[in-house]
């Protein structure tokens, strides 16, 4: 799995391992588990004023929209009306100055797990105490403050306290100066301190000042209350990175993603993938040639795509860009691509959406196809729509999923109109007519199973497996002139194999390569026919990440 510890530091490391990449790793194996026990060395100590020199010292663990939860520095955690703060200061400390935090049912403890090493481990447990774009603060068990990036959270749990915690570390209690407004206090505090003494830094001196900052903080906890509740719909806490790749490849004897005036090789493709963190909103945005998850053939194919997940609900969308491009009369298949007896399917597009819960989605999904079907000197291409449904199951190992999709092509119903207001007109709509009844009488019959297994073979090495297996029957009648009647069967197996390999962070290449077996069978009124073929195809891609 690629989401290994990164930048999980207590502040210290967090300003000093900056180089030596090597020293660094072997640093990081050996004393991962030992970071929560370092002492903290940045907890801002919060002095909350109710009212004249009634101040309250201690660390926020919690803030909703009435009250706000301040673990004193005697180890209780109290609520403090918000309406009732009418001054906050804020005091570098630098030093641990809490020596426990007793039982209590107001904070909960957070605990997040990670993975390290391709295992989940802990990583800590305890309680927020800030927060930024992508960092949390946590005041762990230990007493030590640990800063993590919200990306390396695999799991968070939410509990309550059921226990007293005593902090190893403790340092003397400072003097803590009153803010300048009440400078005056000062005379009267009896917090005496010989060793040393400790000035606010950040004040927020009137209601929208103390209103905003309380806000920054309750959006803290509200982010993690989410991340708990939201996780069950989501088999991974990301499902799309935030990262953005440029793709090209080549490749030969495709059957289905290309076609004689559609290409697929070196049309570049850019992947966008954007994820606003762990289980939260995600999406994907592909432009130029690129495999299709699950659709009707293997072969990467130009496209636009679109896909998103929230919550328990994830949505797809898809189009061929090369048919708006070249037009639907070349876009086609022609009659001189396919062989004496074969057919063709490709998806120019699709339209889908499902629902997620645990580590299952579904899905259906609409899929626009066109197909083309030879019989010797007979020919028909036309387009159909399948349905197709999905079953996926993923944990942090692998991602399995099925799919069976089906459809019916017939001719349509006569829908013009039939009598003209002039002779003109009516010669006009009999003409019409006339072609209509020239078109002989079909149906077809097209089916698709296929099952992917995608897989971490190793840090660097991702395989992607498909058996995709796909059925055509197609019966056509006589057309007016008694002609053009044949029938025609095909069954193909497919397995397809997509490794791809990470030179570094900026560098990957893929390797593709499949196995078709085909049989073909026909006949009209004056013979039969039958085929038995295999094709290896193979491709090579090379993507750039920034």
């Amino acid at each position: 799995m690629k989401n290994q510890i990164k930048t999980v530091f207590p502040l210290q490391l967090l300003l000093n391992l900056s180089s030596k990449p090597m020293k660094l790793k072997i640093f990081l194996v050996v004393s991962c588990f030992f970071w929560l026990i370092q002492p903290g060395q940045a907890l801002q100590i919060y002095g909350v004023y109710k009212t004249d020199c009634q101040r309250e010292v201690g660390i926020f663990l919690g803030v909703d929209d009435v009250n706000v939860q301040l673990l004193n520095l005697d180890g209780q955690v109290q609520e403090i009306p918000r309406f009732n703060i009418n001054y906050i200061a804020q005091y570098p400390v630098g030093k641990p100055l809490v020596a426990q935090i007793l039982k209590q049912d107001k904070v909960p403890i957070i605990s997040i797990q990670t993975i390290f090493d391709n295992k989940v481990v802990k990583l800590l447990k305890g309680w927020m105490v800030d927060h930024s774009e992508n960092k949390i603060s946590f005041l762990t068990i230990e007493g030590v403050e640990t800063v993590i990036d919200v990306n390396h959270i695999w799991d968070i749990d939410i509990s309550l306290q059921n226990q007293d915690y005593q902090f190893p570390i403790v340092t003397a209690v400072p003097q803590l100066v009153h803010a300048y407004p009440y400078r005056e206090c000062n005379k009267y505090s009896n917090q005496k301190s010989e060793i040393w003494t400790v000035y606010p830094q950040v004040l927020h001196p009137d209601h929208l000042s103390i209103k905003k900052e309380l806000d920054r903080l309750q959006k803290g906890y509200q982010m993690l209350d989410t991340f708990y509740a939201d996780k069950v719909f989501y088999p991974v806490p990301q499902v799309y990175k935030n990262s953005t790749a440029i793709t090209i490849g080549a490749y030969l004897n495709s059957r289905y993603g290309a076609s004689k005036y559609r290409n697929s090789s070196f049309i570049p493709a850019v992947v966008s993938e954007y994820s606003e963190g762990p289980y939260g909103f995600q999406r994907i945005w592909i432009t130029g040639t690129n495999p299709l998850e699950g659709s009707v053939h293997e072969e990467p194919q130009t496209q636009i795509s679109y896909k998103m997940k929230s919550d328990f609900i994830h949505f797809s969308v898809n189009y061929d860009m090369t048919r708006m491009l070249i037009g639907d009369e070349k876009y086609h298949w022609q009659d001189e691509e396919l062989n004496s007896l074969d057919d063709r399917w490709n998806e120019t597009g699709h339209i889908g959406f499902g629902f997620d819960y645990l580590n299952y989605t579904i899905d259906v999904a609409l899929l626009n196809t066109q197909y083309a079907v030879r019989y010797h000197e007979h020919f028909v291409n036309k387009a159909t729509m399948l349905l197709r449904f999905g079953l996926s199951f993923q944990n942090r190992f692998f991602k399995t999923s099925l799919y069976y999709g089906s459809g019916t092509s017939e001719k349509d119903e006569y829908r013009g109109d039939r009598d003209g207001d002039s002779p003109e007109e009516q010669a006009y709509l009999d003409a019409l007519y006339l072609e209509y009844q020239k078109e002989p009488e079909y149906k077809g019959v097209f089916k698709y199973y296929r099952f992917n297994l995608e897989t971490d073979l190793n840090n660097d090495l991702n395989l992607f497996y498909s058996l995709l297996i796909r059925n055509t029957d197609f019966t056509t009648e006589e057309n007016i002139d008694g002609e053009g009647m044949f029938d025609y069967q095909s069954t193909s197996i497919t397995n397809s194999v997509y490794l791809n390999y990470v030179f570094n962070y900026e560098t990957n290449m893929t390797l593709f390569t499949a196995y078709e077996m085909i049989d073909q069978e026909g006949d009209d009124f004056d013979s039969s026919d039958s085929d038995k073929f295999n094709i290896i195809k193979i491709g090579t891609s090379i993507a750039l990440t920034f």
